[in-house]
């Protein structure tokens, strides 16, 4: 049987670019911002648009001053959207999703991809005589991020730069066709839904009109390109409210039970549960996951070694959680071995991990369809 890595990844690994807890409070004030300073100068529009903009933009602005309020009072933006949950406050619970979506997708649009991801990837990835690009067949990636910049540093080497393609040339799970999954191969599962996607109920994607060429993604970029930015925020909140609009941002957390979030973390398990090396990186076991982080983990009935890669600060409260989600009789009977690694300069690839030609597959590499 061959080896499988996979990889658990949180926050810290896109903390280069995108704002972690601790940050998110002074990040959205910047967002807060741009926003107030945009101006509301499209080429001729008619004083009832112009009007009608304005009031837009005036209560996106309203609704971020409330959510910077909250920020700073809260422990992490997370439980402000539980208490929603549990509160059964649906608008407000949609519009923080809605703010969330927006304020991260400017954020990774202008800022870019952490330069990690360069490394890591140049490392797994092959090329074959045909010009093939080649995924390792067995890595997975867990990620409860929901930014795109395992997205976006694979654009790069693919030279593909489509959004909806790069999704589905390396796995990336909820997708373009949420009724496809690679549980066999290279994949990228996104426990926490991704930003820059609508889902309706059932959690079919369909793709809005964000800067969708993902060549623009740190670049600099043009003040047409912020006002484009600018103008599809508007018009999305002026969607928001609209009893026509059955889509929701694709923001999934751990507390929800939708069918299809569910199966999200079914495939995840199915796709990780012969893992032998575990690596997580910039993860913390919050307890708001722990109920699934329990389920991923205890079906890796095959786990020899974790690598936990976390700053020195960080790293012996993240071993102390994961032993306490995993269970620390079955780390002794299974005698599995738990390594700290905290040099976080480069995402960490195990020693045992084999690069040869039998673990590789091509971006056309199979799936499932259910």
């Amino acid at each position: 049987m061959t080896d499988i890595f996979t990889y658990l990844i949180g926050a810290g690994a896109s903390a280069e670019k995108i704002p972690v807890v601790s940050q998110f409070h002074s990040k959205l004030i910047e967002y807060r911002n741009f926003f107030e300073n945009k101006n509301i100068d499209w080429e001729n529009p008619s004083t009832d648009s112009l009007q009608t903009s304005r009031k837009i933009k005036q209560r996106v602005i309203e609704e971020l001053n409330k959510l910077i309020v909250l920020v700073n009072g809260h422990f992490s933006i997370d439980t402000i959207a539980k208490k929603y949950y549990f509160a059964g406050l649906e608008n407000e619970y949609k519009t923080l999703k809605f703010l969330i979506n927006e304020f991260l997708t400017y954020t990774e649009i202008t800022k870019g991809v952490d330069r990690r991801y360069d490394p890591f990837l140049a490392s797994i990835l092959s090329k074959s005589n045909d010009g093939q690009i080649h995924f390792p067949s067995n890595i997975r990636i867990l990620s409860w991020n929901y930014d795109r910049q395992f997205e976006y540093a694979s654009s790069q080497f693919l030279n593909d730069f489509d959004n909806r393609s790069v999704q589905e040339k390396i796995n990336v799970f909820p997708g373009p066709d949420p009724h496809k999954v690679a549980t066999d191969d290279f994949s990228v599962f996104k426990l926490n839904g991704t930003i820059g996607n609508l889902t309706d109920d059932k959690g079919v994607n369909t793709y809005r009109s964000h800067i969708l060429d993902l060549s623009f993604i740190g670049n600099k970029l043009q003040e047409e390109d912020l006002d484009r930015i600018f103008t599809k925020t508007l018009e999305r909140y002026s969607q928001l409210s609209s009893a026509s609009n059955f889509f929701n941002d694709n923001i999934e957390y751990s507390w929800e039970d939708k069918p299809h979030v569910e199966n999200v973390r079914k495939q995840a398990v199915a796709a990780t549960k012969n893992t032998k090396h575990l690596t997580i990186i910039g993860y913390s076991f919050p307890t708001f996951n722990r109920q699934v982080d329990r389920e991923i983990l205890s079906s890796m009935s095959n786990l020899k070694k974790i690598f936990i890669q976390a700053l020195p600060d960080h790293i012996a409260g993240i071993e102390e959680r994961l032993r306490a989600t995993i269970g620390e009789n079955r780390i002794k009977n299974k005698r599995i071995e738990i390594h700290q690694i905290q040099d976080v300069s480069e995402f960490h690839i195990p020693f045992e991990y084999d690069f040869g030609e039998d673990k590789r597959r091509s971006i056309t590499g199979t799936v499932i369809t259910f």
